[in-house]
């Protein structure tokens, strides 16, 4: 699950990946999707077990998420703290909103 929010000058996307390292991310900008990678090992052998329920996922994934408008890709931070990995996308200058005066023709 990733959440994505914006403010003026940036485009944000949080994403909860508990139990991955850091040095087990990877990110990739291509055109206009971001593309989360990474692998959660498993610490502990559970094959045999009797599970009740079995809900929690080891091994690759992958999550690309296609952006709503162009960012400076090499501006582009990454913080991963308490296993959320937060990414921080600067608009691209043509991306930002900008007004237009209405001129009256009369």
């Amino acid at each position: 699950s990733v959440d994505i929010f914006q403010d003026a000058d940036n485009l944000y996307v949080l994403a909860p990946i508990a139990g991955v390292k850091p040095e087990k991310l990877d990110l990739v900008i291509d055109r206009d999707v971001l593309t989360i990678r990474g692998e959660r090992e498993k610490d502990l052998e559970t094959s045999g077990k009797n599970y009740l329920y079995h809900e929690c996922y080891w091994g690759k994934f992958s999550r690309s998420i296609i952006l709503p408008l162009p960012v400076i890709g090499s501006k582009v931070k990454a913080a991963f703290k308490n296993g959320v990995l937060k990414v921080i996308l600067p608009k691209a200058p043509e991306a930002r909103s900008i007004g237009i005066k209405v001129q009256d023709e009369e």
